[in-house]
């Protein structure tokens, strides 16, 4: 039996058999663009490359992600996909439109960002007080299936609050061990650092969300079926 092994995001995540990987894609720990190498294949492939075929999701959020299991490579596999910035994500085209739904082949198939669109509504009131004054009232609501479907948020990266707690610190060290050598020395590098830091955290808070956006504008749901799957321009090969 052949033995894959399994990258993404530039890293190896795993090695398992063939007739295991489909378990694997249908259960959500597998993506079909992630990358497979085996002995004699002379480059990494996608997975749908190679046959395997779309799991019917859920909904996007439920998605588990693989685990990490670190696995050296052996028999000279060729280098690893490298990473995309967050610019090329946020200017990934998405694939193209289906004409049809993969399971029920119903061809009134909508985008995530369309059933967003046409779910979330907001609506003005005007009424009358007790005492005769004329006021107004604006109210916003969505659909469960626009609820469903909305963006994702970028998620929180705590660089703000990482930067002061280290700038505090180094303040706190400059005016605890004097106003000398040693105290500007490690105030100022601590303070140095946990900018750095705050800044990496910020980055990468950014290139998640950038692929949380591309999946959820390359998502599309059956509206006969309610089949949701992906449509993804090959370029985004390691979303």
């Amino acid at each position: 039996m052949s033995m894959y092994k399994i990258a993404r995001q530039g890293q190896i995540i795993g090695e398992y058999e063939a007739r295991s990987i489909q378990q694997l894609i249908d259960s959500g720990n597998l993506l079909v663009t992630d990358h497979a190498w085996a002995s004699g294949m002379e480059g990494w492939k996608q997975l749908k490359e190679l046959g395997f075929a779309l799991p019917v999701l859920a909904a996007p959020s439920r998605s588990v992600p693989a685990p990490f299991i670190q696995v050296q490579p052996t028999g000279g596999p060729p280098p690893l996909p490298a990473e995309l910035t967050v610019d090329e994500w946020r200017a990934m085209p998405e694939g193209s439109v289906p004409a049809s739904c993969a399971k029920c082949a119903s061809p009134d198939v909508r985008s995530f960002g369309i059933l967003y669109q046409q779910g979330a509504h907001t609506s003005t009131s005007v009424g009358m007080t007790l005492s005769g004054q004329v006021g107004g009232m604006v109210t916003s609501g969505q659909t469960h299936l626009a609820s469903a479907t909305q963006p994702p948020a970028r998620g929180s990266d705590g660089a703000a609050v990482l930067i002061l707690f280290g700038m505090l610190i180094g303040l706190v060290l400059f005016f605890t061990l004097g106003m000398g050598f040693l105290g500007g020395f490690l105030g100022v590098g601590i303070s140095i650092g946990a900018i750095y830091l705050g800044i990496l955290s910020s980055n990468s808070a950014d290139l998640e969300h950038a692929k949380q956006m591309y999946r959820w504008r390359s998502s599309w749901c059956c509206m006969k079926c309610g089949y949701r799957f992906m449509s993804m321009h090959p370029k985004a090969g390691r979303v």
